[in-house]
């Protein structure tokens, strides 16, 4: 009985299954074998449902453990509300690696999606170190740098899983991403042929299909909020399987994406500023011309330390030059005590690289205008057919961002494609054609009007 292998040139290698010295394992081990890539079942003495079953019963005793504790009292208290509904997505992984299954991974290209796709691949790898897989049962880690799972991104991850006959379903994972209504069709799209589960933060939005997935883990469902970053969330999630010590990959998500829980004198600075870069120019960090990058690649980065030196300096000079160029030409609107700033990004950016890319660069950007002191502040920066918003910490719960855009959105629906974010930042994507002009207009407005 075949259980899965390549229909097409593409190859998806999951050498021998695994060997760990429990009986169900070795159970497992004489009814399925992968040989050059195509699991069979030896002699052909058990059906389908009796290997899954099999493989579900080692996907329990590896996938177990107790709620992780990470030392900060907010994340630790909804850790455990999270942690059942974490092992279950585990379990699920795990059978699909056991089975060979495919598994496509896509990640949100910066620090935090880089970070969350980094410790699970990591943690992964872990798992096979120990014994419990043998070989190379590499996932399909794809970069998406859109917002949103559309219908694009579901009819590649068809085309991908159409290549493969199996037993089972093959699983799909999405970190940091895609928790609006624009995803809604792709979700439509996927939700028959894949298993899924779905890492984010980001806060939900009413009508949005995905949260109905069993397995749509986000910690504002369990009395969270997005400062619970999606790398941590991996993490966490990692925690099912491995032991291994994720602190600095946990403060390196939550710097990228200014979680209150960022500690900046603890290590994880320089790794955020690596991953944001790396995900940001592939060609730069990797030297060929690619859009997608893999944690398997950025592992090798960070691994060669005189690389690793070499694009941090990198970085560090590129966004302190595009740091000092915006600030001589920024523009300032009075509102109250605080003020809103407006740059134009398409004017600051050479043509020689894609880092920084704008909507990381507004959160240096508005770090810097506050560290000049000049009070509280919300920065507007535009590029192409986008408007990115940050917001002082300080003042977003009086500024109230997500609901402007919610209002935006409404006065503005043939002009205004998508729009969403959290409190602190998000982003605004205006239809093809459209002259944004009008918007910030609009926005500049109503941001004085919640600051009076």
């Amino acid at each position: 009985m075949t259980c899965i292998k390549s229909s097409s040139s593409r190859s998806y290698h999951c050498a021998d299954m695994l060997e760990a010295g429990s009986p169900d394992m070795l159970e497992l081990g004489d009814i399925v074998e992968i040989r050059e890539g195509v699991a069979i079942s030896r002699g052909g003495k058990s059906e389908a449902g009796e290997i899954i079953a099999h493989a579900d019963r080692l996907a329990g005793l590896l996938a177990a453990g107790s709620p992780y504790k990470s030392g900060i009292k907010e994340a630790d208290d909804v850790i455990p509300r999270m942690w059942p509904t974490l092992l279950s997505a585990s379990r699920l992984l795990v059978r699909k690696l056991l089975l060979g299954a495919p598994v496509i991974v896509h990640f949100h290209n910066d620090a935090d999606g880089a970070s969350g796709a980094y410790v699970l691949y990591k943690s992964i790898e872990d798992l096979r170190s120990g014994g419990a897989l043998r070989g190379e049962c590499d996932a399909i880690w794809l970069m998406n740098r859109g917002v949103t799972y559309d219908v694009t991104d579901a009819n590649h991850d068809r085309d991908i899983a159409s290549g493969f006959s199996a037993i089972d379903k093959p699983l799909l994972v999405i970190i940091d991403f895609g928790t609006s209504v624009g995803s809604n069709l792709g979700i439509r799209h996927i939700v028959d042929q894949f298993d899924v589960i779905w890492l984010d933060h980001h806060p939900v939005e009413e009508g949005f299909a995905g949260a109905q997935l069993p397995l749509y883990i986000n910690p504002w469902k369990f009395g969270g909020d997005s400062n619970i970053t999606a790398g941590f969330l991996s993490a966490v999630f990692s925690k099912t399987i491995s032991r291994m010590d994720t602190r600095e990959i946990e403060n390196a998500s939550f710097i990228g994406d200014y979680s209150s829980y960022a500690d900046k004198r603890s290590g994880g600075t320089d790794l955020a500023t690596l991953l944001d870069m790396i995900t940001s120019d592939v060609r730069i960090a990797t030297g060929r011309p690619s859009k997608n990058i893999t944690p398997k690649e950025i592992d090798a980065i960070i691994s060669d330390k005189q690389k690793y030196k070499e694009l941090l300096a990198y970085a560090k000079t590129r966004m302190s030059d595009t740091i000092g160029m915006a600030m001589k030409s920024i523009k300032r609107y009075k509102a109250g005590d605080s003020a809103i700033y407006l740059s134009e990004f398409d004017r600051l950016r050479g043509d020689d690289t894609k880092y920084p890319l704008p909507g990381r660069f507004s959160s240096k950007l508005l770090e810097q205008i506050i560290a000049s002191g000049s009070g509280h502040a919300i920065l507007i920066l535009h590029f192409g057919s986008f408007i990115s918003i940050r917001v002082d910490g300080a003042i977003a719960d009086s500024v109230g961002l997500l609901g402007i855009i919610a209002e935006l959105k409404d006065r503005y629906a043939e002009e205004i494609e998508s729009g969403g974010g959290h409190k602190n930042a998000a982003n605004i994507k205006l239809a093809q054609g459209y002259d944004k002009a009008e918007i910030i207009k609009e926005l500049i407005s109503m941001l004085k009007s919640r600051l009076k």
